[in-house]
C-alpha cells in the first residue's frame, strides 16, 4: 500500500537522457556550421584553428544568413 510511485533511480535515468537530448541538440548546429565552415571556407576554419577565436566564424554565419534573409525579401 505504501509504494512509491516511481524508482527513484527510474526517475535519475530519466533526467540524465533528458540533459544528454538537450545537450546533443544545442551541439548539432555548432557542428552543422563547422563543418559547413570546413568544406565551403577552408582558410577560415584554418584561421580559427590557429587563432581559437570564433569570430571569424561568426561574421561568415552572420553574413550568410544576412544574404539569405535578403534574397528571401527579395523574392518576397
Amino acid at each position: 500500500m505504501d509504494r512509491p510511485l516511481h524508482h527513484p533511480r527510474r526517475s535519475r535515468l530519466l533526467v540524465a537522457v533528458a540533459t544528454a537530448g538537450v545537450v546533443a541538440v544545442c551541439l548539432a548546429p555548432v557542428a552543422a556550421a563547422g563543418t559547413w565552415l570546413l568544406v565551403t571556407d577552408p582558410l577560415v576554419a584554418a584561421d580559427v584553428a590557429a587563432e581559437g577565436s570564433l569570430v571569424p566564424v561568426a561574421e561568415a554565419l552572420m553574413k550568410i544568413v544576412g544574404q539569405a534573409l535578403a534574397d528571401l525579401l527579395a523574392y518576397l
